[in-house]
């Protein structure tokens, strides 16, 4: 046990940590604590700059603490402010944002709307869970900060009928996994057959069940896992698909580059305001419907503002697309995941649309491209490392006079909007939409126009 004193806690952290400033003004990061609380601690770790700590009491709580939902939460990572009220949980992430344009951007905004989420439970559409070796098989979620598993037996942020798959799956398909000797994954030895099960589903209850193997040559592992998980699809009337995923890799990618299906079509079809959108096992697609939906239309809104021609960078399966599509005279959709380019033209013609190009490419391999297509306006929603710098580049020397950038990450997104402000923009427009409730992760929507050119 490590010195104890009691701190007040000023903030919480992108991590969803309790900052305190403790003894000769060290910063010290705590789990757990809310602003304004007064609690006891026990010093964990001390560096020179800052200090880690474990709470043994809460002192004086504050006015939103409230019990988690969740009884697996603290011990399963998935989930970081289940101890505090909705209301805070928006303000922490309004403030993120905030905090994150000002420190790393040096931008000055106001602060950011934060858009709650219509449902804060039940509203995930997609869970990767991994199977590992460890007590001769077990599957759950990882623990905060490790690679060790909690073998939780529900997830109240998952859609009722997700998390329904998930718990026969760990209650019917894992026992008889163990008893017929299929091999689970062992992350140090890297060996072993199945190492991730990914639940996916829709609104209307469609359900989509993706394996996650290392590979299919072991013949007889792979027609044990297949007859055991079939046996799922006996518990829904639903459409319901099976999909193989092979990844023979080290490390943390939970996917691989090849998929093959098992049973049903391995597709999911969702809709968002009027589009059917469909998407498969692997592919990427907001995870929270009831809100994205709200983003869409949202920076669909400011896109018409300018109209024209649109060049949408990291489009995915085209989900934002189709909305985009709406507001300009033409789209140029980019994404290099070649599947969900597939994916994102049949969509789009699905949905009845014919001013859309797609183009199956990395976004910093498509700058020239980008340029030469004399956009209006320019749309990015990249993953969490947000845009390469030469995509930055190609962005200030084409034609377009606004930038519209959804963010996952407010610290790329400052990063990048530090840039972007450096080469002529100006920020005119930022708000947060909550795609995750319970968790720190937070959406944003910013706008850039350009008031230079260099």
């Amino acid at each position: 046990m490590g010195k104890e004193i009691t701190l007040t806690v000023r903030d919480v952290n992108s991590r969803g940590q309790g900052v305190a400033v403790g003894e000769e003004g060290k910063i010290v990061f705590l789990d757990g604590g809310l602003p304004s609380e007064v609690v006891r601690v026990s010093l964990e770790t001390e560096k020179k700059n800052y200090a880690t700590a474990k709470v043994l009491n809460i002192e004086v709580p504050s006015e939103h603490r409230i019990t988690p939902r969740c009884p697996w939460y603290g011990l399963c990572g998935g989930c970081q402010l289940q101890h505090g009220s909705y209301d805070l949980q928006l303000e922490i992430k309004t403030k993120s944002v905030k905090d994150a344009m000002e420190r790393i951007g040096r931008m000055k905004v106001e602060r950011p709307i934060c858009h709650p989420s219509p449902i804060q439970w039940g509203y995930r559409n997609k869970a990767s869970f991994p199977v590992r070796s460890e007590n001769g098989g077990e599957i759950g979620f990882f623990k905060s900060g490790s690679h060790k598993l909690a073998p939780i037996d529900g997830c109240p942020v998952l859609m009722p009928h997700v998390e329904k798959l998930y718990v026969d799956f760990r209650n019917r398909v894992m026992p008889e996994l163990k008893r017929n000797g299929v091999p689970f994954y062992d992350e140090r030895r890297h060996k072993g057959l199945l190492r991730h099960m990914v639940f996916r589903g829709n609104r209307e209850g469609s359900l989509l069940a993706l394996a996650v193997v290392t590979s299919l040559r072991n013949c007889r592992g792979k027609e044990l896992l297949e007859r055991s998980l079939a046996r799922l699809k006996g518990t829904t009337q639903a459409s319901f698909s099976g999909i193989w995923n092979e990844n023979s890799s080290r490390g943390n990618r939970i996917l691989g580059d090849r998929s093959s299906t098992i049973w049903g079509d391995g597709v999911i079809t969702e809709k968002i305001s009027n589009y059917d959108l469909s998407y498969d096992g692997t592919a990427f697609f907001q995870v929270n419907p009831f809100q994205a939906e709200r983003l869409f239309l949202r920076a669909s809104s400011i896109v018409a503002e300018r109209g024209g021609a649109v060049v949408e960078l990291y489009a995915g399966v085209g989900a934002l697309t189709v909305f985009l599509a709406k507001a300009a005279k033409t789209v140029l959709a980019v994404e290099e995941w070649a599947p969900a380019i597939e994916r994102l033209l049949e969509n789009v013609s699905r949905n009845g649309l014919d001013n859309v190009k797609g183009i199956c490419n990395r976004a910093e391999d498509t700058v020239r491209t980008m340029v030469e297509a004399k956009p209006d306006v320019i749309v990015v929603d990249p993953p969490r490392g947000g845009c390469a710098s030469e995509v930055l580049d190609a962005v200030t020397e084409s034609s377009a006079d606004m930038l519209v950038y959804v963010s996952c990450n407010p610290s790329t997104l400052a990063r990048d909007g530090a840039k972007l402000v450096s080469d002529g923009w100006e920020l005119a427009t930022s708000e947060c939409f909550d795609l995750f409730p319970q968790t720190v992760h937070v959406e944003t929507l910013a706008s850039f126009k350009r008031i230079a050119r260099g």
